[in-house]
């Protein structure tokens, strides 16, 4: 911390570090994996009081799936989401 805070000083032109505590507060997490159209994909789920608030697909089975079936990135997450929705896995 105080390395890093003497290279600032040191080598830019800033004469002060605004310093300050933060916290962050995140959701719990549970991954799965699901069978779709396009093949496996994990998914990230966020869950907030036992109840899933939110979901992702991981961001490397897009990208390979993507690949493998010639589709843009955007496209595999449209699909999935579609196919997730479907499954209700929020419930």
């Amino acid at each position: 911390e105080n390395k890093f805070r003497d290279f600032l000083l040191q080598e830019t032109s800033t004469f002060g570090i605004r310093e300050y505590p933060v916290q962050k507060t995140m959701l719990n997490r549970e991954e799965r994996t699901f069978d779709t159209s396009l093949g496996k994909i994990r998914v990230k789920m966020g869950i907030l009081e036992d109840e899933i608030i939110k979901y992702k697909p991981e961001f490397e089975n897009v990208k390979e799936l993507a690949k493998i079936h010639n589709l843009s990135m955007n496209r595999v997450y449209q699909i999935l989401t579609q196919e997730l929705e479907n499954l209700s896995i929020r419930k």
